[in-house]
This record gives C-alpha cells, sequence and structure tokens, in this order.
C-alpha cells in the first residue's frame, strides 16, 4: 500500500493494510482488495509463478515496510536496502525497498538478464541500467 488502507482478501485469509503494508499472495490463490479509504493507492506486482526446480511455492506472507530493517548495501549506509521477501529459492522474485540518501550511489552499473522494476517513493535521482541512463523523480 503506497498510500491510504484497505483490506486485503487472498484464499481463506484477509489483512488489513495501512500504508506501507504488503501481501505476497501464493501462486493459483485467488485475491482481491475491497474497503479502500478515500485516497488509497496500491502497487501491484503480477508474474506467473516459476518454480526452481526442487522448489515448493511460499505460504501467504503479509507485513509492514515500516517493520523490515534496513541494513546498509555492501556496507554503506548512506544505500539503506529493505528486503521484504525471503531471499530463498522458493521464491521467484524479490520485492525490495532501496533508501538512498542524498549523493549516494551503487558501486558498479547495474545490469540486469531478469524482468526488472523501479518506483521511485520519493525525491529524484539517475538511475543507470547497463549503458542507459534514466532520470527519475
Amino acid at each position: 500500500v503506497v498510500e491510504g488502507g484497505c483490506q486485503a482478501h487472498f484464499g481463506n485469509e484477509e489483512a488489513n493494510l495501512k500504508s506501507g503494508g504488503f501481501a505476497y499472495v501464493p501462486p493459483n490463490t485467488d485475491y482481491g482488495f475491497g474497503r479502500a479509504s478515500k485516497g488509497t493507492r496500491l502497487l501491484v506486482f503480477q508474474r506467473e509463478f516459476e518454480a526452481l526446480p526442487g522448489a515448493t511455492a511460499p505460504e501467504a506472507i503479509v507485513g509492514r515496510e515500516q517493520d523490515v530493517k534496513g541494513e546498509p548495501f555492501l556496507g554503506n549506509e548512506d544505500a539503506q536496502l529493505q528486503v521484504l521477501l525471503p531471499d530463498i529459492p522458493d521464491f521467484d522474485m524479490a520485492v525490495n525497498i532501496f533508501t538512498y540518501q542524498p549523493g549516494a550511489t551503487l558501486p558498479f552499473v547495474e545490469t540486469h538478464i531478469m524482468e526488472h522494476g523501479l518506483l521511485m517513493l520519493e525525491g529524484q535521482g539517475v538511475y543507470r541500467l547497463d549503458q542507459d541512463y534514466h532520470p527519475v523523480e
């Protein structure tokens, strides 16, 4: 939940989500959102689950980004990384919040061979992906 609040329904579970709340819905599970407060904004990542050999579909997760401790990325206190989904092979995706202090940068050029998305929540900067530069705000 980027802003506001709502109720999430998935499988036989319900969760009240407020700003900063998130839910991971397991594959092949019906879900929906309702009872949204005025001005609620959601960010939804939806993709087909692709399990690695030997991995099993993860269980549902409900959390709050405020409860996930940020860790210095590669020891840089000015670049804090919050990992919202467990970093285990059962998950076929990652959802992270990266917080940069003014002037902070990654110590390398970021490249990806997989799908990738970026939502800038606050501030502005330049996102370099391979040889391309993308102003974001």
